[in-house]
């Protein structure tokens, strides 16, 4: 008897687009909530696992085989350019708002910052998925899963 290859279930852009609007709100929750964190803690890991997890191997997908090497090593490069740009900001933007323990106000321009970015990352996996489920399309929609006997 063999074991079943399961492959991949699919819906990696759909996938993308419910961890990307997961982290809309995360932002905005830690900033106004006193207690709790929990659920805000909660959704950015579940966000910021979801989403590499179904981004990294979809590259494969979408780059041929003899040029995977420089595609991962081209998206590595503009993610990390993306976390120091966003780090750089988001240190201007406390600095120029005088944010502080004193002066916790100060942080709402990072907050929004942030809030922004998210939304602009669920628009960006809407317009994925309405291209993967459209005629031109790289397959990130469609399951492989495998049967064997």
């Amino acid at each position: 008897m063999s074991v079943p290859d399961v492959g991949n279930a699919g819906k990696r852009a759909t996938f993308m687009v419910f961890g990307s609007f997961v982290l809309i709100p995360v932002f905005t929750m830690l900033y106004f909530m006193q207690a709790n964190l929990v659920l805000p803690i909660a959704l950015l890991g579940l966000s910021f696992s979801l989403i590499p997890a179904v981004m990294w191997p979809s590259v494969a997908y979408m780059v041929e085989a003899k040029k995977l090497g420089c595609a991962y090593a081209l998206m590595t490069l503009i993610q990390q350019a993306g976390v120091g740009g966003a780090s750089l900001s988001i240190g201007w933007l406390n600095s120029a708002n005088q944010a502080s323990l004193d002066n916790p106000e100060g942080y709402m321009p990072m907050v929004l910052f942030l809030s922004v970015l998210s939304l602009l990352g669920f628009i960006f996996s809407l317009w994925l998925r309405k291209v993967e489920t459209g005629v031109n399309h790289n397959g990130l929609e469609k399951s492989t899963f495998r049967h064997t006997k």
